[in-house]
């Protein structure tokens, strides 16, 4: 958890050493972790167990889709935390952090990280980037029941990047521009992702239809 900072103090020569105002804040540093840990490893089980709780009500088919959903579900999700760990994180720390420096009279301005402010923001950044990834899973499901078509998504993609430029502005630090466009940007990919998704599905569905007419 504390790598991705520890990677940028050492990167501009900072003391690596994190701070905890609270006398249980190590503690709680532990107790974060571990949910956070269970919750992310946890996430096949997890998304297991509630397609087991769905699938009899299903019929065989919709078996078949729930169970892709649940596949795409996982990998997105795990995807998306990996994006976050591993780009937006180092880039986003190193370029907050920049802002250290030494003036020419040697007064310093250094940074005072509390551990109660880092975990905040790293289960915050990690969450946001699982949940965007989903994007084409969710646009995906929303085409397979029938509520857009790739002809909605097409025509509303200018409101689609405004939404995810305003989602991204509220889940990464504040004045953070470097890990707002970081998430952005994969973010819109995905979308025009979903958007092949929901073609593909709505051109298998007219197939069907052109048949069933076909056939009365």
């Amino acid at each position: 958890v504390t790598r991705p900072l520890y990677g940028t103090l050492e990167r501009l020569n900072l003391d690596k050493a994190i701070k905890f105002r609270t006398v249980q804040g190590a503690f709680f540093f532990h107790i974060k972790t571990a949910i956070l840990s269970g919750l992310v490893l946890g996430m096949p089980i997890l998304t297991y167990q509630l397609w087991r709780f769905i699938a009899p009500g299903l019929y065989r088919d919709e078996r078949k889709v729930g169970m892709l959903l649940v596949v795409t579900t996982t990998l997105f999700f795990i995807s998306g935390v990996a994006f976050g760990y591993y780009m937006i994180m180092p880039y986003s720390f190193d370029y907050l952090l920049s802002y250290t420096m030494t003036m020419s009279d040697g007064s310093q301005l250094l940074p005072d990280i509390t551990l109660e402010d880092y975990v905040g923001t790293f289960i915050k950044l990690i969450m946001a980037s699982g949940i965007a990834f989903e994007t084409p899973v969710f646009i995906g499901f929303l085409a397979y029941i029938g509520l857009v078509t790739h002809h909605h998504l097409i025509a509303g993609w200018r409101w689609a990047i405004l939404a995810i430029t305003i989602f991204t502005a509220i889940v990464t630090p504040a004045a953070d521009v470097i890990s707002m466009f970081l998430l952005a940007i994969p973010m819109i990919a995905l979308y025009f992702i979903a958007v092949g998704i929901a073609l593909l599905h709505d051109r298998r569905v007219a197939k069907r239809q052109a048949a069933f007419v076909g056939e009365s």
